[in-house]
């Protein structure tokens, strides 16, 4: 999964290579949130935690499989999105439906 979205996306930024990456996921997320009213619709901030590896050890593994079902299953974003809302997932993701 590093190389995939490394080769074809250069923004991302790769934590797990990282000693006490979590720790470092955890204050760069905070850094982008704190701007995130910045970030509109043309050019959205967008903060994704995969863990193919450990994706069911993942606390947050429900909202990786409403982004790949493309439909929320609960309310998020403090409800601005709702149970039955559709997701968008870029079609990249679709590559690692197989995973989960």
């Amino acid at each position: 999964a590093n190389t995939f979205f490394t080769s074809y996306y250069p923004n991302v930024i790769q934590f797990s290579a990282q000693k006490d990456g979590a720790t470092s996921c955890a204050q760069v997320t905070q850094l982008l949130a704190s701007d995130w009213p910045r970030h509109h619709a043309p050019q959205p901030l967008v903060v994704l935690d995969l863990c193919v590896v450990n994706s069911f050890c993942s606390v947050m593994r429900q909202p990786q499989f409403d982004v790949l079902a493309e439909k929320a299953s609960k309310s998020y974003d403090n409800g601005r999105v709702s149970d039955g809302h559709d997701l968008p997932c870029p079609s990249s993701l679709r590559n690692f439906w197989g995973y989960f």
